[in-house]
């Protein structure tokens, strides 16, 4: 994909979009070409992110039932505004009408994969995670569409596969009984069989799902989907490859070498500063940690008031937490210097720690007003010996992981449960189910975020929707955040524009 700085700007046409994007599923063979600017390429890299990462929160819980997927996806969707075109292409049933807003949903599909793929194709572990996703959200697009919109995709995908004939079907319809689990005699007999390289649906294969004979694997129709996740994953996988060899093109630009390279880490929710009139007395914090902090600030919140100190990297973790579920500047410069003077004098934590607090808060230094920390810069980060801070479930012993779970009331059940996903790797998923332990309920939300994880607690708590039945909520209004933008690596973003042209890739 090659970039060139412009300054004039194409707009699609209309009639250009119907050649270009016959079909609300595409298999990403060919590169988009045309004019971007820097701000459209920045917003349709987190707006798929976002989609990629709410497909991947369904897919890794496994109480969800894969016909639910779909639905749970979209309704994550509706959510947010901003990704509406992505409900449309999701309950797309194929070909579809060729309204401009259809259009426009299928442009910002195509090119907002191939941007993906520049942030993704470094290294082998990004590679697996994108391949992955898009897989995940290729099946979920594909389930959605009805028998012409899949002759169709059949048709411009070049998979020109004939069904077998009525014929050829009773010959062997007894083999096709026994080797088609879950398929009854009335469905071979109404829906069409395929015969193709059984290199070509290896999984089916492998599970013995269908009849293969003479090299070939005769599949039903609703597989087929087996032979097209074969392709993309192909296609995927050297489209990335070729990808990386051309990166050197772009590390020219600084500003697209920051955005691609720590793409990956963005947090792509909520942005939880203060708003006005959003307060929590630091008088309440004991009892929040209890009924209403996530695992990871729990623990922090605890080990200040037992060593009454948290190195520098605890401390911008949790303070920018609270910070974040509504405890004010001069709340805040209390509750740490109340609590570090019991082990330091006063002009000690005036001299090397007070500047640290007003500068989170954007009230010394460039006064940006810092945000709290994602899930996936906490599970990222680096703990050395005796820090506390990072992810609880990543960074404690699994042994005393349990052992601090089982004394904050969990039963044995919950916590085998959530040391599962934890030895998994899957420390997102492992923090909803503490949530469900604490709570006797699921997060309304998936877990992304400390502060989502909080809000939402409040929720529950405040709302009545959990068994608990009494819970501390925080006094004054709820803070609902506001819709984050990443930082601002762009900002000529309006004077310039990028050409992706096929040249590269």
């Amino acid at each position: 994909m090659d970039y060139v700085k412009r300054i004039s700007r194409i707009k699609p046409e209309v009639s250009s979009l119907k050649e270009t994007y016959p079909h609300d599923l595409q298999l990403y063979c060919t590169p988009p070409s045309g004019d971007i600017s820097l701000a459209e390429f920045q917003e349709l890299a987190l707006e798929r992110l976002k989609v990629l990462r709410i497909v991947e929160s369904v897919y890794v819980q496994t109480d969800i039932e894969s016909d639910k997927r779909l639905s749970t996806v979209l309704s994550e969707l509706r959510d947010d505004n901003s990704l509406s075109y992505y409900v449309k292409l999701l309950q797309g049933t194929g070909c579809g009408t060729h309204s401009e807003s259809d259009l426009k949903a299928r442009r910002k599909d195509h090119i907002s994969h191939f941007i993906l793929q520049l942030a993704y194709c470094s290294s082998d572990e990004l590679k697996k995670w994108f391949i992955s996703r898009e897989i995940e959200l290729f099946k979920l697009r594909y389930s959605s569409l009805n028998s012409e919109g899949l002759q169709q995709f059949l048709k411009i995908s070049s998979m020109n596969f004939v069904p077998i004939s009525q014929n050829e079907k009773e010959v062997i319809k007894e083999y096709l009984t026994q080797s088609t689990v879950g398929y009854t005699d009335t469905y071979i007999e109404v829906h069409d069989f395929y015969k193709v390289s059984f290199c070509k649906v290896t999984d089916l294969v492998r599970n013995r799902r269908v009849y293969v004979h003479s090299g070939f694997a005769y599949i039903p129709d609703k597989e087929l989907i087996s032979v097209f996740v074969t392709v993309l994953r192909m296609q995927l996988a050297s489209a990335l490859a070729y990808t990386k060899r051309g990166m050197p093109i772009l590390n020219t630009d600084d500003r697209l070498f920051t955005l691609l390279n720590s793409l990956h880490n963005t947090y792509t929710g909520d942005d939880f500063t203060i708003s006005d009139g959003a307060a929590v007395p630091i008088e309440s914090l004991d009892a929040l940690s209890k009924s209403s902090y996530p695992l990871c600030m729990r623990f922090m919140h605890d080990a200040l008031r037992a060593k009454h100190h948290l190195k520098h990297e605890g401390r911008q973790q949790y303070g920018l937490f609270i910070k974040g579920i509504g405890v004010l500047y001069e709340d805040a410069v209390r509750f740490w210097r109340e609590e570090f003077c019991k082990k330091m004098e006063p002009e000690k934590f005036e001299k090397n720690h007070l500047y640290n607090i007003k500068h989170n808060y954007g009230k010394a230094g460039k006064r940006t007003n810092y945000t709290p920390y994602g899930c996936l810069k906490i599970i990222q980060s680096n703990v050395g010996p005796e820090q506390i801070h990072g992810c609880a479930f990543k960074e404690t012993d699994i042994k005393i992981l349990k052992q601090k779970m089982l004394s904050y009331g969990l039963n044995s059940t919950a916590i085998n449960n959530i040391a599962g996903y934890v030895e998994s790797g899957h420390y997102q998923i492992a923090c909803g189910k503490y949530f469900e332990a604490v709570h006797k309920c699921p997060p309304p939300h998936a877990v992304i975020h400390p502060n989502v994880y909080f809000r939402d607690s409040q929720s529950v708590l405040t709302n009545g929707n959990s068994s608990i039945g009494t819970g501390q909520s925080m006094n004054g209004e709820k803070n609902e955040g506001k819709q984050t933008k990443p930082d601002p690596v762009m900002d000529d973003a309006d004077d310039m524009d990028i050409v992706l042209s096929t040249a590269v890739l």
